[in-house]
């Protein structure tokens, strides 16, 4: 079995946050920072529009898409992230990234760092969260039953203003995974968090606006295949009880087929079309089927010979009916290893919701785990690199007057 991976915010060495209500990070506010600047969508190939069904019935996609943006967030802000170096903590592309085990660390790092040495592009006016390993869950235990506002502290609501379309993950401080096809033609995304209440009622939801997002280059709308995205928050938000990243899954981690595992959502209760999202957060527990089993099962209900299930994909079923339905598309399929919880899977699509003999079909963490990395890595240095090109342009400038 694999370690977890932890990222931005967890130690990679398993060592890391210990979670309370506050942590010590100051988080600038909203009103602060404004809202982002011209939203702008990185690594779009596909035409936009709807995923074209495959085979007879077609795959339900779980939110129904009606298309995508072509634009890419600009603007700029300082970064804030902070990378784990086993037990220790270090700025992005400060001194000593390039001799980290990170092929990312060793491209992008040498020609964007201080030639004289030093912690990289940040003062480091940031202080460090108190630390917690990703994938824990803090629940209050009311009359022997966890009660469920903290059972799945990482699940998030993706909004257009503030109606929920979609579900995804807080990975980290500052970025949430969900699936491609969310990504609809809107420029005004929000993320709701800290809540089990689609409504946010509670004291401790938070509301944040999504800077930049990034679909897989190689996703097919027709297929579904790689049907991942990245969004980066407006700002990094503290982590509490409430608010928590998951872990995702090593290299080595294999996800078994007949393991017992959980989604969660917000999506429709029936698969009837008149029904309304759930109110409060939903959890089923699924059982991980192979992927050979998984394409057999869509194919003798399709009476097709076509795999439908692609590499880079994970099935879960129930036989209960339990399932992921529209609205719950981005959210996460979570095992626990250890007692750690381990994001293996992203709601993708289905046929219809709950159906006799018809898998879900989720798009696969591990499979693409470096190209998660990788991006959250160039991401944060970009970011160090505008910011020290930005200042020595203001010192240039600086000295210009002094000079004229």
């Amino acid at each position: 079995m694999g370690s977890p991976i932890f990222l931005l915010g967890c130690s990679s060495a398993g060592v890391g946050y210990q979670a309370k209500e506050e942590s010590g990070v100051t988080v600038p506010s909203p009103e602060h920072l404004g809202p982002p600047k011209s939203l702008r969508i990185l690594e779009v190939t596909a035409a936009p529009g709807s995923p074209a069904p495959a085979g007879p019935a077609g795959p339900r996609v779980r939110s129904a898409p009606t298309g995508r943006q072509d634009l890419e967030q600009a603007g700029t802000s300082l970064p804030e992230e902070l990378f784990p170096r086993g037990t220790a903590w270090g700025q992005v592309c400060g001194a000593g990234l390039e001799r980290w085990e990170l092929p990312e660390g060793n491209l992008l790092c040498p020609g964007r760092r201080w030639r004289g040495g030093g912690g990289g592009f940040t003062s480091s006016a940031l202080s460090l969260p108190s630390q917690s390993a990703c994938g824990n869950r803090t629940m209050k235990i009311v009359g022997g039953s966890p009660a469920p506002e903290r059972r799945w502290p990482w699940q998030v609501s993706l909004r257009i203003g503030y109606s929920h379309f979609c579900g995804g993950s807080l990975i980290t401080s500052r970025w949430v995974l969900s699936a491609a096809h969310c990504i609809l033609r809107y420029a005004d995304y929000m993320v709701q968090l800290g809540d089990r209440m689609l409504d946010g009622s509670s004291e401790q939801a938070l509301m944040v606006p999504v800077q930049k997002i990034i679909i897989h280059k190689d996703f097919e709308a027709a297929s579904l295949t790689h049907d991942l995205a990245l969004l980066r928050l407006a700002y990094s938000v503290n982590f509490s009880s409430y608010i928590q990243p998951v872990c995702l899954p090593g290299k080595s981690l294999t996800v078994k087929a007949g393991m017992l595992c959980w989604v969660t959502g917000w999506g429709q209760l029936s698969e009837n079309g008149s029904s309304q999202m759930a109110v409060e957060l939903q959890e089923s527990q699924l059982r991980i089927i192979h992927f050979n089993q998984c394409n057999g099962m869509l194919q003798n209900k399709l009476s097709t010979s076509t795999n439908l299930v692609k590499m880079g994909s994970i099935c879960g079923y129930s036989a209960q009916g339990k399932d992921a339905c529209q609205g719950d598309s981005g959210g996460p399929l979570v095992c626990e290893y250890n007692e750690t919880w381990i994001q293996v899977g992203v709601v993708s699509w289905g046929i219809g919701c709950g159906r006799q003999g018809y898998p879900g079909v989720y798009t696969e963490v591990g499979y693409h785990r470096d190209w998660i990395f990788r991006h959250l890595s160039l991401a944060t240095c970009l970011d160090s690199a505008t910011f020290l090109i930005l200042s020595l342009c203001l010192v240039l400038s600086l000295h210009i007057l002094g000079t004229s």
